[in-house]
């Protein structure tokens, strides 16, 4: 059994677990929930700038050589990987890059989205952004006020799908600017995501429904976080199967029958040695109890990671604590964050639940 030490828990500090509740403007995890619709129900956020600190790698800009690039990109793990990541070298001749991005929270709800939002360093003027997009080939028009651009794929270079050759069309068809909040809009529905800004339309700091998972840690750099948690689907998705009319049976294989069912999940990774931690939030303080007790037996027990039949205990270190109704588990994987952030990403490991 390879448990991280009692001290790592950081369970005790100056509230307790599950009094540390989302301020908004606290974080700027807290400031990406806030441009977010209410119904999201999954929600991925990468504090790009917050991560190029701590590698020392902030000082790579727009406009870098190539040297300087891979040396960023070296640094980079999925959990530093925004939408715009993998498009740093080619567009380097846009008026913007990832490299300019100082956050993105990308969410979808049931049946809407995906959204994503960046937040853009204060020194870049959004309205070069617009003229640039416009000389690239993209259509402009406008959208409650702000300026908003579109481009299809007749638009992009059958070829590289970018358009004007520097802009990537899978990820920026759509694009609207708000510059008083330095933010650029895009996805399959922009438009909601404006009237969020604007305060017409509620937000997922308005709804509430991560506030105890999110202010488990202090300023998150990276999260993945989930709500109305379907166990089958997540279940099927860490597996790479399909769950239908195999849960039962996938279930019992995984040893999972005792876990309970989640409210809320929380991938973190936080602090200044970027620390990894998974929070769960339940009914009430019983079930979390429950949940904690049966967690920490599948662990020991040899509960795996689905997609790669490993052993959770042959690979990391980890704590599981009940604090009312939350578990929260901090754990430290051997490869490290991305392992971490992929099992995550992928539903597996220890968000698990039984359906």
């Amino acid at each position: 059994m390879r448990r991280l030490p009692v001290s790592a828990l950081a369970l005790v500090t100056a509230c307790s677990l599950a009094g540390c509740g989302l301020l908004p403007g606290s974080s700027d995890l807290d400031e990406a929930l806030e441009v977010m619709p209410a119904d999201a129900t999954t929600v991925t956020y990468v504090g790009r700038a917050a991560f190029a600190e701590r590698e020392g790698v902030d000082d790579v800009v727009t406009g870098a050589d190539d040297e300087e690039l891979e040396r960023y990109l070296e640094a980079a793990t999925t959990a530093a990987f925004t939408r715009l990541t993998p498009h740093l070298r080619t567009m380097q001749e846009a008026a913007f890059t990832d490299l300019d991005v100082e956050w993105e929270v990308v969410a979808s709800g049931a049946d809407d989205g995906p959204w994503t939002a960046w937040k853009i360093n204060d020194d870049l003027d959004l309205d070069d952004v617009g003229d640039d997009l416009v000389d690239a080939g993209y259509e402009e028009s406008e959208m409650g006020g702000e300026r908003a651009f579109t481009a299809d794929l007749g638009s992009a270079d059958p070829n590289t799908q970018l358009v004007g050759g520097r802009y990537p069309v899978a990820v920026m068809n759509q694009v609207v600017l708000v510059p008083d909040e330095h933010l650029i809009l895009t996805g399959a529905d922009p438009e909601t995501l404006l009237d969020v800004v604007t305060d017409d339309e509620d937000s997922l700091v308005d709804a509430q429904d991560f506030e105890t998972v999110v202010g488990a840690v202090d300023d998150p750099e990276f999260a993945h976080l989930q709500r109305d948690l379907d166990c089958a689907a997540a279940l099927g998705g860490a597996t790479g199967g399909d769950d239908s009319g195999q849960a039962e049976s996938m279930t019992s294989e995984a040893g999972l029958e005792d876990l309970q069912r989640p409210e809320a999940t929380a991938f973190l990774v936080h602090g200044d040695d970027a620390e990894t931690t998974t929070v769960l939030a339940f009914d009430d303080a019983d079930t979390a109890e429950a949940d904690a007790s049966a967690r920490e037996a599948w662990l020991e027990d040899g509960g795996m990671l689905l997609r790669t039949q490993q052993p959770i205990d042959d690979i990391a270190d980890w704590s599981v604590e009940a604090d009312d109704s939350l578990v929260r588990i901090d754990h430290a994987f051997d490869d490290g964050v991305d392992m971490a952030a992929r099992a995550a990403l992928a539903g597996d490991g220890f968000t698990l639940c039984a359906p």
